[in-house]
């Protein structure tokens, strides 16, 4: 199974022009981001930054990561 970030980089939001777009490429930027699929821990640390201001709204990333688990559960 993909682990989140190893899905994002092939993801259809990587090359998107959109909020979910630069989400992604701020996600693959951030050399602190988890390395773990847990949904908490990855909206833990989203919540985190967006506190700062550095990402974009979290709804936008719970479609992504919504996205992610459609593909995981594709072949169950």
């Amino acid at each position: 199974m993909k682990s989140f970030i190893e899905w994002l980089k092939t993801s259809q939001y990587l090359n998107s022009d959109s909020i979910k777009g630069d989400i992604a490429r701020d996600i693959l930027r951030d050399k602190t981001f988890p390395d773990t699929s847990e949904e908490d821990r990855l909206l833990s640390y989203m919540n985190s930054k967006l506190k700062y201001g550095a990402l974009a709204p979290l709804s936008e990333f719970k479609v992504i990561y919504k996205s992610y688990l459609t593909y995981i559960n594709k072949d169950k």
